[in-house]
């Protein structure tokens, strides 16, 4: 069985529970060893028209289909784990509230390779254009547009490691889980790769993407990276070691420039986030004002 698992919070997945509700039961019309669950399970969000609408869909698409309406938020890591709990398949399919399915045999090219592949990324695609207000997350993601690419992955397997679109066998991923120290937003996924590619665990890619549609307004992303930021300086050591910003920030240390970055940042803070929300956002101040947030969270300690 496969379980495809969904968690949310104040997003409306309806279409992307219908897609692949239609896609597992034209599978399992013509292939006698499939079958299926989708879980979704919400995290107590604040939106109860969006909680009830998910009720009433999961219910009219039958037993196969269920929904975890969980009674407190629990937050990223644990909403998963919960999940992880709960799937009754041998494989399941992780991926977020805000995907689209991309192609028609979304389901079945995962099915196709469980018996091959221990851990499996189909990949994320992000919308084309740009809206206004929305720039600094689109160009964000731009900027990786190579490490996307399915033959860039497949020679970097750890690499920017994602359960936006993830299937896995369940004996597997459930001796890592996702780390409960993350609360909020960020690193939960990049955690759980390291803990993967230090077990040893093969990480393959195919070309099997979902697009991504819940794109969050330069303010927002902007709020997000800051939380992220906040989250990372708050885990023990061995864990921030991992990360490419503590690498940056020991840097400084050693150089004995820490301190020089974030008063000279300081002053020039309200121009950077500026910019990071006109329509030219640049990557590189962004990761600059990222290393400045981190390092004056660490400095208050």
């Amino acid at each position: 069985m496969l379980s495809l698992l969904i968690p949310t919070y104040n997003f409306d997945c309806l279409l992307l529970i219908q897609e692949l509700h239609e896609q597992c039961e034209a599978l399992r019309a013509v292939d006698g060893e499939f079958d299926y669950e989708i879980v979704v399970a919400d995290d107590c969000s604040p939106r109860k028209d969006l909680v009830h609408a998910l009720q009433e869909t999961t219910e009219l698409l039958g037993e196969r289909v269920r929904l975890m309406a969980l009674p407190k938020n629990v937050g990223r890591a644990a909403v998963r784990n919960r999940l992880l709990s709960e799937a009754r398949g041998a494989w399941v399919v992780l991926m977020d509230s805000d995907a689209r399915v991309v192609h028609d045999d979304f389901v079945k090219k995962y099915w196709e390779v469980r018996n091959r592949m221990e851990v499996v990324a189909g990949g994320i695609l992000h919308p084309s254009t740009i809206e206004r207000g929305y720039e600094l997350r689109i160009v964000y993601e731009r900027s990786f547009e190579k490490e996307r690419r399915v033959e860039w992955r497949q020679k970097h397997p750890y690499a920017h490691f994602s359960v936006f679109n993830l299937m896995a066998r369940k004996d597997v991923i459930t001796k890592f889980c996702f780390d409960l120290r993350c609360e909020e937003y960020g690193y939960e996924d990049f955690f759980l790769g390291v803990a993967l590619e230090a077990a040893g665990v093969p990480v393959s890619h195919i070309d099997n993407p979902l697009l991504h549609t819940g794109i969050d307004t330069s303010e927002v992303f902007l709020g997000k990276a800051e939380t992220a930021v906040r989250t990372l300086s708050r885990l023990p050591q061995e864990l921030r070691n991992k990360t490419g910003l503590e690498a940056h920030a020991s840097r400084l240390r050693r150089l004995r420039l820490d301190g020089l970055f974030t008063t000279a940042f300081s002053g020039v803070q309200s121009a950077v986030r500026g910019q990071l929300l006109s329509k030219r956002p640049s990557v590189l101040l962004l990761q600059l004002y990222k290393l400045f947030v981190y390092l004056k969270c660490r400095q208050a300690k």
